[in-house]
């Protein structure tokens, strides 16, 4: 039987295709990215899927379906983490064989009317590099049509090789299966295997000639501009964090901070004896009494908002950091989603959370972590428009770390403001209600990130949302579990485990059973 290797056909249509090598988690950096791109830019494309068992290969992949409207994923062999079941209707699973060749190999391949992309990784055979070199897979992409077209060669010898041969005999189905009375025994061939035939009927269809013939698609030097923006933004982000960190002490307040604090306390109490003087007029009308009154109560929460920020702020800064402990956030984010639901609900967002069951604990104080979270939902709920999406995921991130996401579709932020969302009273947006908030807000999420040994970052495209990532440090158990929280999965022998991955629906029943978690007013305050 001919070899099913992708890798053969990619190279022999593309001989001067380079491949990168590199290690399990630049792989899945890539994935992401190439998922990342298709949210942001919209991109109702279909996916051939071919990746590791373990669900933290998937996450990515779900979100992207959870968001893109009319997208399907072809998935190939047992190889599938565990979808949501939002995504029924999206997923179409092939029950197809593997040889040897064909079981080294993964995929993600996008192919869309206005954009093209494959992502194909081999793993190196066993024995065939130094042991102390972890770059264990070459690593293809191209957006080239002649590419797909040859990896679009090799899906059809994969799934027609896949097909059970046709019977020579009526009433014998050659998978074993027999036909009683006009019906299959239980021995009927699987989903997959029909998933199989419904595809080659409408092959030309997956893979429309218009698109694989196309030289340049419209959105393909966006991806590659794309790409470098992001790169420079990451690299500005880096040098600003470590120019910051040679310069501030974790438990020094930054300069200013009382001059300003003063300054932020005066101006609410200002405002309130104003409205007070107004208010003893004899002539003044009983609307604009009532106008004054809510001035009044405004005023009020803003100042109170500030001295639970300056308070948390100082405690901050002249306590000892508690000490840390593992944490699993798919037993803490859930809760706090739930909670903040029908908020969200009220504003006409959709709040949703993507967390595999199976990542690793993180390191940290579970009081405060739950505080940063909570911070960043009710920011991301204040600024995203009625009819936009709030998304929370967490996944691996390279360097033993866990990356908790939290995006929004909000106006997004310009480049010159993202380096100032943490000084102190800092405000960038306005909230629906015309609050700004105390500006405390973030300042206190990137210093109780600091003390539990995390770190955050910002991405923001104008007019299409804001990202902020919270990078948090794996709880190692012992010296064995350094290693990364993806390197290992390109093994065949792990199984998958269940993702959680939740659109939340209206509930009382639901917002009932999650605890209510403590906030402070500060935590909650918006920029």
């Amino acid at each position: 039987m001919p070899s099913l290797s992708l890798q053969t056909l990619l190279v022999s249509s593309r001989p001067q295709l380079p491949s990168v090598s590199v290690d399990p988690r630049g792989f899945k950096a890539a994935l992401q990215s190439l998922t990342q791109f298709l949210i942001e830019q919209e991109v109702q494309a279909t996916l051939w899927l071919k990746l590791p068992k373990d669900d933290a290969w998937w996450t990515d992949v779900w979100t992207y379906g959870m968001q893109a409207e009319g997208c399907t994923l072809y998935t190939l062999g047992e190889q599938i983490g565990n979808p949501p079941e939002n995504l029924a209707a999206s997923l179409r699973p092939l029950a197809t064989h593997q040889d040897d060749d064909l079981k080294r190999e993964y995929l993600c391949m996008a192919i869309a009317s206005n954009f093209l992309c494959v992502l194909l990784a081999v793993r190196n055979p066993p024995g065939t590099q130094p042991a102390a070199d972890k770059r264990t897979i070459k690593l293809y992409c191209s957006t080239s049509g002649v590419a797909a077209s040859a990896i679009c060669e090799g899906l059809k010898n994969i799934v027609e090789s896949s097909l059970p041969a046709p019977s020579s005999e009526g009433g014998e189905i050659s998978d074993g299966s027999t036909l009683t009375d006009g019906t299959l025994t239980d021995d009927t061939p699987t989903d997959g295997t029909l998933a199989c035939h419904a595809v080659c009927s409408q092959w030309d269809r997956c893979f429309p000639a218009a698109v694989l013939g196309c030289e340049t698609l419209p959105l393909t030097e966006s991806f590659l501009s794309w790409q470098l923006q992001k790169q420079e933004s990451l690299r500005s982000q880096l040098s600003t964090y470590r120019s910051a960190s040679k310069n501030e002490s974790t438990h020094t307040l930054l300069p200013n901070f009382l001059s300003k604090a003063g300054q932020e306390l005066q101006s609410p109490l200002t405002t309130i004896k104003t409205a007070l003087t107004l208010l003893g007029s004899p002539t003044l009308k009983t609307a604009q009494r009532q106008r004054y009154l809510e001035m009044i109560s405004t005023q009020c929460d803003r100042q109170k908002s500030l001295i639970n920020g300056i308070i948390n702020l100082l405690k901050i800064q002249t306590t000892p950091s508690p000490e840390r402990q593992p944490i699993q956030l798919a037993d803490i984010i859930p809760g706090i989603v739930s909670t903040y639901q029908p908020i969200a609900e009220e504003r006409g967002i959709m709040l949703a959370y993507t967390i595999p069951p199976n990542l690793k604990a993180v390191l940290g104080v579970e009081p405060e972590l739950k505080e940063v979270v909570i911070h960043l939902i009710n920011n991301g709920i204040e600024i995203t428009p009625k009819g936009g999406r709030l998304w929370v995921a967490a996944t691996p991130h390279e360097g033993d770390l866990i990356a908790l996401t939290v995006q929004d579709s909000g106006a997004g932020i310009s480049p010159s403001e993202i380096t100032q969302l943490f000084e102190p009273f800092y405000r960038n947006v306005i909230g629906k209600d015309g609050n700004t908030g105390s500006g405390l807000g973030l300042t206190l999420v990137q210093q109780l990130l600091k003390r539990m040994g995390g770190s955050i970052v910002v991405e923001s495209i104008p007019n299409r949302g804001t990202t902020f990532t919270v990078l948090l440090p794996i709880h190692r158990v012992n010296a064995t579990a350094s290693t990364s929280a993806v390197k290992g999965h390109l093994s065949h022998s792990l199984s998958p485990n269940s993702s959680q991955t939740h659109l939340q629906k209206s509930s009382a029943h639901q917002a009932a059973s999650i605890p209510n978690f403590p906030v402070s007013a500060a935590s909650i305050s918006s920029r």
